[in-house]
């Protein structure tokens, strides 16, 4: 029977089968809950299975109606993407225009005379109507103002929501300006003289440029711009995960500014108070404070001894703004990327980050009682452990990551002329990418890995669709996340743990047994799956590169002087 890793968010609940789904985290504001949950409507396993698949990819349909909607919405109601103080720029345009009407009529019936009575009449009417928006202040019900607000702002195309809080906050600045002006009237039918001509909420905008004039394009939210970003042709083939790193971001930057922002927003200053704040911020907040806003995370961990955002993490995080603002400029939203040359130098050589495990520390690694069964009272088993003791022989002796290890299948060992090999592919249909295209490649099997009974191993597995099964698919790091955590867990647990050594180290110690073998540097590249770093030339584009037997002769030079796997042989 196929496992249930393969159908991530399968689960029995009340006799009946479910399936769970995160919702994507751009449009987590149009649902009660971060995940949502449909019933397949079947007690039997194998019934629901069948169902899996299309209850999944209703659940993608509707999460892109959801995000048309709310982009119909946003394209509906332009007057919302107005900041508080654009909003008030556009009272003040109101203003002007009804102020110099005003002016024109006073000036056509300057001659005119009103007698007592009618100035009595008029003060009369005056103290009324002032009376109207006085109590729309005090009750912030602004409805007088509606039919006026909502005819000026038709005519300049200006799309709005009357339930929507800019419109209220247009309107507020509309009645204030109105009731301003009959209190002039009053003053004046009175005998009094008039002091001041522009209303008091417009005194420090009324000699400046409009942040947003009339009639220019409404400013463009930062996730709207992530939306264009994320739908342009050429991203089609660019993996879920990718796409949801750009939104995390996106949705962190907003939590740093405490709103929404907007491109213009987005200042060279404000992303360099930003990186800075991400130097205090914990690697593991999404797990140490879930839930809590990006301000709160760092007030919380201020004085906790944890492990903060490492350089290249922040570098990831600018990087991705970088090609964000990089896709604004190029299609003129913006006239100058604000993210450029703001990544972080990072003072530790790549080549210093990992080590390779030092020959006693292997001896050690493989004498474990996951790999001997010794009995020992530490040792609790685990459902991985069976994966992690062929992930680590693996690694070592085919120089294969986590990764790629996770995404193999029983029918990747193949033959060819008498040479077993690991068929490393990519696997996009199954959401399983490889690092880049270097990274698909033939690696011959080591005559350690099959004293060890790797061809047996495969075979046993024949009939999954992942060689290891067992694993669970996790969103941050696919099939390989908890392998490298019990890797961890153990070698920490018998006192084997190096700072500067993981699971990755494996590959550290196969690059550098390819080195020892003093083979071609471009067959060491080939087993390897890294790039050279060099340009090609034409030249280099032609063929298919080297021969599995040339390969295999050359991988199995490499060994690890000192290192007694003679215990595993055939186990």
């Amino acid at each position: 029977m196929e496992e249930l890793s393969n159908y991530p968010g399968l689960n029995r609940r009340s006799n009946k089968w479910t399936v769970r789904k995160r919702v994507p985290i751009d449009i987590t504001d149009m649902y009660k809950s971060e995940t949502i949950s449909r019933s397949l409507k079947t007690e039997n396993l194998e019934e629901a299975k069948k169902r899996y698949h299309i209850v999944m990819l209703e659940l993608e349909s509707e999460f892109d109606q959801k995000r048309k909607a709310k982009k119909h919405q946003a394209d509906n109601d332009q007057l919302s993407k107005f900041s508080p103080a654009s909003l008030l720029g556009l009272a003040f345009e109101w203003y002007k225009e009804c102020h110099d009407k005003l002016t024109k009529v006073q000036e056509h019936n300057i001659v005119t005379q009103y007698s007592a009575e009618d100035i009595a009449i008029h003060l009369d009417e005056a103290r009324i109507e002032n009376q109207k928006y006085v109590d729309a202040l005090q009750q912030n019900d602004y409805e007088v103002i509606y039919a006026t607000a909502q005819t000026w702002l038709n005519n300049k195309q200006i799309s709005f929501n009357t339930a929507s809080k800019s419109y209220s906050l247009f309107c507020h600045y509309l009645v204030k300006a109105i009731r301003f002006s009959i209190e002039n009237d009053i003053q004046e039918l009175t005998g009094h003289s008039v002091t001041q001509t522009v209303p008091p909420i417009f005194a420090d905008i009324q000699h400046t440029p409009l942040s947003t004039a009339v009639g220019q394009p409404a400013p463009m939210p930062l996730t709207d711009l992530l939306d264009k970003f994320l739908n342009q042709a050429e991203r089609k083939k660019i993996t879920n995960k990718s796409n949801e790193h750009y939104r995390i971001i996106v949705h962190r930057l907003n939590d740093f500014a405490n709103k929404p922002l907007y491109i213009h927003e987005v200042t060279r200053s404000f992303l360099e108070n930003y990186r800075d704040a991400l130097s205090l911020y914990p690697s593991r907040a999404h797990i140490e404070y879930k839930g809590k806003s990006f301000h709160k995370v760092l007030e919380l961990s201020k004085n906790v001894d944890t492990q903060r955002m490492g350089v290249k993490s922040i570098n990831t995080h600018i990087h991705a703004l970088h090609a964000l603002f990089e896709y604004a400029e190029l299609n003129d939203y913006i006239s100058k990327n604000p993210v450029r040359k703001l990544t972080l130098s990072d003072e530790v050589a790549d080549k210093d980050k990992r080590d390779p495990w030092p020959v006693s520390k292997l001896n050690q690694i493989f004498t474990m009682p996951l790999f001997t069964n010794a009995a020992d009272k530490k040792f609790k088993s685990s459902k991985y452990d069976k994966a992690l003791y062929w992930f680590c022989l693996i690694s070592l002796w085919a120089g294969m990551s986590k990764k790629e290890i996770s995404q193999l299948q029983p029918n990747d060992l193949q033959e060819e002329d008498g040479v077993l090999y690991l068929d490393v592919v990519n696997r996009p249909e199954f959401n399983a990418k490889l690092k880049n295209a270097y990274r698909a490649r033939r690696i011959p099997v080591h005559h350690e890995l099959i004293k060890l009974g790797l061809p047996a191993f495969f075979k046993s597995r024949a009939d999954k669709t992942w060689l290891f099964y067992e694993l669970d698919n996790t969103s941050k790091n696919g099939r390989s996340h908890y392998i490298g955590k019990r890797f961890s867990d153990l070698t920490k647990k018998y006192g084997i743990k190096l700072d500067k050594c993981s699971f990755h180290s494996f590959r550290h110690n196969y690059r550098d047994a390819l080195r020892e073998t003093e083979m071609n540097k471009d067959i060491q590249y080939a087993l390897g799956g890294w790039s050279s770093g060099e340009k090609k030339n034409v030249a280099d584009n032609y063929g298919s590169g080297y021969s599995l037997s040339k390969l295999n002769e050359n991988l199995q030079k490499i060994g690890y002087k000192g290192l007694d796997l003679s215990h595993l042989h055939n186990k």
